[in-house]
């Protein structure tokens, strides 16, 4: 199993994420369909994003639009992961 890719942070972050997710995945059992008597191949998908309260910020041109819950907040941490899983052929 390997990383299929990533954008943007640090190398060795997103190598700890595959490790952490290979780790927890090993000793699942996931029930599976008869479509998958031969096994299946499972994806998992990582988003990591800071984020403001009001969903960020927007430019456009000279003109700047933010929320005003945005006004003195700190962005907050966003993980989202989404698991796929196919069958082997």
């Amino acid at each position: 199993m390997g990383i299929g890719g990533y954008a943007g942070g640090d190398a060795n972050t997103w190598q700890a994420v595959l490790a952490s997710a290979k780790a927890q995945l090993a000793s699942a059992t996931l029930p599976m369909k008869s479509a998958f008597a031969k096994g299946a191949l499972v994806g998992v998908n990582v988003r990591s994003a800071l984020k403001m309260p009001g969903g960020g910020t927007s430019r456009d041109g000279a003109t700047i639009s933010f929320d005003v819950s945005d006004v003195g907040a700190t962005p907050t941490r966003v993980v989202t992961a989404a698991v796929s899983a196919r069958p082997i052929e």
